[in-house]
């Protein structure tokens, strides 16, 4: 989820870069709709079947090892 309107704009411009080509609001939108429940599903098995990872930010000296959280 976006925390603004700027985060939005941002993810847009970048999936525009990486499809070689400007996409409006609508094209956008359109592709997010053509999304199947299928499809979340195998995304949410792949993700599921995954080792996890961890990430961390500022001040990790107090951070256990991933090893430890398994």
């Amino acid at each position: 989820q976006y925390e603004s309107n700027l985060a939005v704009r941002a993810a847009t411009g970048l999936e525009s870069i990486a499809a070689g080509s400007p996409s409006s609001a609508s094209q956008l939108c359109g592709a997010i709709d053509s999304i199947t429940n299928e499809e979340v599903i195998e995304a949410a098995k792949k993700i599921n079947s995954s080792a996890p990872i961890l990430v961390s930010y500022g001040n990790v000296e107090s951070m256990p090892l991933q090893r430890e959280l398994q």
